[in-house]
């Protein structure tokens, strides 16, 4: 019989039942649960090329299975601005030209050329 954390009395079988709104009593546990922890996400999913002109432009929309973006700037001269509502031609991370960056956000995402339009390609990272 299972006894009260604080005074160690016994409780009636009907009762834990009742107080647990179930008709048979929860059984113990032999060992405790062991948790789980996901690293990294489950899934790559390579995405459209999006055109990025000088005014600001939504990469990826808001996604809480999202881990991470990882756009590239396929332009050889032009840099971008990524981030978040706030990006502009002078605010945000600077995407050089022909590079890369992971972006781990679950927020919408945001980028805005410092030129001429720009192609970028992504991957996206989700659990």
């Amino acid at each position: 019989m299972p006894l009260l954390p604080r005074t160690g009395l016994p409780i009636p079988a009907a009762l834990e039942a009742v107080a647990l709104n179930r008709t048979t009593p929860l059984r113990r546990l032999a060992e405790a649960p062991t948790a789980v922890i996901q690293i990294g996400g489950s899934r790559f999913t390579e995405l459209a090329d999006i055109p990025v002109p000088n005014t600001r432009t939504l990469l990826r929309p808001a996604d809480h299975h999202r881990v991470a973006l990882v756009p590239t700037n396929n332009d050889a001269a032009v840099n971008v601005r990524i981030g978040g509502q706030g990006v502009g031609p002078a605010q945000g991370v600077r995407l050089f030209a022909s590079s890369s960056m992971r972006v781990t956000s679950r927020a919408e995402i945001y980028a805005i050329s410092e030129g001429a339009t720009v192609t970028l390609s992504m991957t996206e990272e989700a659990i």
